[in-house]
């Protein structure tokens, strides 16, 4: 107690008893006086409780108490383990480290399990479908990060999902003890390590596939890599790797002939004494989708433009384009997206059939459109009206994001004619590219596109678009790339489809024994997520013809289905709503591929970049003596001081209400009152 506190605590006193005095003395009651000093006692040790309630006069408490350092024990719990044979010895390591008694005594055992999560010790199984082990390291710092806390790692180190887990390892700033489980003999092994390749292709296209293969061994080795569509093989090629020549990365294009989901393999033939043959093939999955546009291309005139874009169309297979007049007789429900070339008044009846179809729209300008006429015809800009003509050079522009393109040497493009005036968007739109004129750069609108009511509409103002084509040629010898910018640009028009109220996110294809997550969201007819519904799949596995019906969750303002249990196959579904007409099909495959079963050797280079040594299940009982002996380990007695009051409040007024009502009786039983 400081020593202000304790001459507050007398000047309180002092004051209480002032206090109690002018009281009692003041008054000339005779009765009253011949009881002063009960009664000024009492008044006095009031004020004085009523001082303290105010002054809280409080001091430290010291306590201390043994903290022992924290020891991690973390076991891999998956089934890679079981894949080497060796869940007995781990569950029994595991438990020798839990058990020890000196360990005990030493340190705060806490004790661990992981796979693809980290989570606290409940039992083992060894069934985890991934070994996650970023993911162990970062749960360790989060945990011990700034403790003197070592951590044992029982696993055999093989990551199967998640970042690099080095960096995160030695983040740690305690020692790490892996043990180290599964084979450490090197042995000779190929492998495929990883297979790059698009979720789809197009019909009639070739799809790219790149293949990277692994050598571990002493000698050198010949074999053949081949991809299968089923037992026809599509693409081989033979490997000659060695000690010189440990990694070959494979590149190839392959055909799309059919449509729907492809379930592709990649293998290697296995070499005589190879141990491991589960990492010699590995399945892939694309789905080949029919993107066929047709495509009008209208013109009241001929010109070079229009022969340019009709030749740009044809360019992909998948697109056919029929050139016509606007007076022509069309049939309009044949076609996804309709090309105007600088429209005039004989465009009245077009505009109105475009409409009635709901159809997507690229509009061409130049010195020959009437302005006057599509100022009128349309509601998405206004441009000014004149009749002096500008040639007009493009500039990329690198925040345009409805779709991917790349700058195709934009800068380098002769210039564009049309109409001098400026053009006023009135809807929300982005822009492709800008204006320039002569020298200078502007903001102004050159090539625009426009989505309003979930139909897209783009705009150029400029005629002599041919002379970009033949300067491209001109620039790389091939036409390839401006054809690839407009087949894009008529992509991204054409393959625009009206929002349904029921929206599904899943993946083509799975590996059995990972997550299979499907999500669902279902609005009402104002488009606002509704929770209240009941959403049920039903699925069939084409194989087997089983059918399966699993409702839905709502979870998180969304709609969850757990699919994991289903084996592999392919899969048909249908996903529908209770009481509503509302439904959507779709299909996946589960490849039978597990990641787990990938190695053939324990991950010893991994561990030995975080570790200063490594210990195997022989030497379980040098890691336990190692930590019982090593004095940097060491219990810490830690001082913890609180602040306490001197006389808890209630105490207070329990003196106080004790007071007050003992001199209320003694003055009652007096005649004072």
């Amino acid at each position: 107690m400081s020593i202000n506190l304790v001459l507050l605590l007398i000047t309180a006193f002092v004051v209480a008893i002032l206090l109690a005095g002018l009281q009692y003395f003041s008054v000339k009651n005779t009765k009253q006086k011949k009881n002063w000093v009960v009664l000024l006692g009492l008044r006095t040790l009031t004020y004085f409780a009523v001082f303290l309630l105010l002054i809280n006069p409080q001091f430290n408490q010291k306590s201390y108490t043994i903290e022992k350092p924290n020891l991690a024990v973390v076991v891999d719990n998956s089934s890679s383990i079981s894949a080497f044979k060796k869940t007995e010895t781990a569950e029994n390591i595991f438990q020798q480290i839990r058990s020890n008694k000196n360990l005990k005594e030493k340190f705060s055992l806490q004790s661990f399990q992981f796979d693809a999560n980290f989570k606290q010790y409940n039992s083992l199984s060894f069934r985890g479908s991934q070994t996650n082990l970023h993911a162990l390291f970062k749960n360790l710092n989060a945990l011990y990060g700034k403790e003197n806390a070592p951590a044992i790692i029982i696993s055999d180190g093989n990551p199967t999902y998640g970042s690099d887990f080095i960096f995160e390892a030695k983040k740690y700033k305690s020692t790490i003890f892996p043990i180290v489980l599964g084979d450490t003999t090197s042995y000779q092994d190929l492998q495929i390590k990883r297979i790059n390749a698009n979720k789809f292709a197009f019909l009639d296209n070739k799809f790219p596939v790149e293949v990277f293969i692994n050598y571990n061994g002493e000698k050198s080795v010949n074999s053949n890599f081949r991809i299968k569509l089923g037992q026809t093989t599509v693409f081989q090629q033979k490997l000659n790797l060695g000690p010189n020549k440990r990694a070959e990365v494979i590149q190839t294009h392959l055909p799309a002939k059919s449509v729907g989901l492809k379930t592709y393999t990649a293998e290697i033939e296995t070499l005589p004494n190879e141990k491991n043959t589960e990492n010699n093939q590995q399945p892939f999955v694309i789905e080949v989708v029919d993107e066929s546009t047709q495509i009008l291309l209208l013109s009241a005139f001929p010109h070079p433009d229009v022969g340019a874009i009709k030749k740009s169309i044809l360019q992909n297979k998948q697109r056919q384009v029929d050139l016509k007049t606007p007076t022509d007789a069309i049939d309009y429900s044949n076609y996804q997206l309709v090309i105007l070339y600088q429209p005039g008044a004989d465009f009245k009846e077009v505009y109105k059939k475009i409409e009635a179809f709901n159809l997507p729209t690229f509009t061409i300008t130049g010195p020959k459109t009437d302005y006057s006429f599509l100022n009128k015809i349309q509601d998405d800009f206004q441009k000014e009206i004149s009749t002096q003509t500008e040639n007009y050079l493009p500039i990329y522009n690198n925040s345009f994001s409805s779709f991917q393109f790349d700058n195709i040497g934009f800068d380098d493009f002769p210039p564009l004619s049309d109409n001098f005036g400026e053009v006023t968007f009135k809807k929300a739109h982005q822009d492709l590219l800008y204006q320039k004129v002569n020298s200078i750069e502007t903001q102004n609108a050159f090539l625009s596109v426009v989505e309003d009511n979930n139909v897209r509409r783009a705009y150029l103002f400029g005629e002599n678009i041919w002379q970009w084509r033949a300067k491209n040629f001109r620039d790389n010898d091939s036409f390839e790339t401006f054809d690839g910018f407009t087949g894009k640009l008529f992509q991204f028009l054409a393959s625009n489809t009206k929002r349904s109220r029921l929206q599904l996110a899943y993946e083509n294809f799975y590996n059995s024994g990972e997550p299979i997550l499907l999500q669902a969201d279902y609005f009402d007819k104002n488009y606002v997520f509704d929770p209240r519904a009941t959403l049920q799949i039903e699925l069939k596995n084409k194989n087997t013809s089983q059918e399966t019906n699993v409702p839905f969750i709502l979870q998180n303002k969304t709609y969850l289905v757990d699919l994991s249990n289903l084996q592999p196959g392919e899969y048909n579904f249908t996903v529908s709503i209770k009481n509503k007409p509302i439904s959507k099909k779709g299909s996946f495959s589960i490849v039978d591929f597990d990641v787990e079963k990938q190695f053939f050797s324990a991950n010893t280079q991994g561990f030995r970049k975080i570790a200063d040594s490594l210990y195997y299940p022989n030497s379980v009982d040098n890691l336990i003596k190692h930590l019982i002996n090593d004095k940097k380990y060491q219990a810490v007695q830690k001082e913890e001081i609180k602040k306490a009051s001197l006389i808890d409040w209630y105490y207070l007024l329990a003196i106080i209400i004790a007071c007050l009502s003992t001199e209320w009786f003694i003055r009652k039983y007096n005649g004072l009152i």
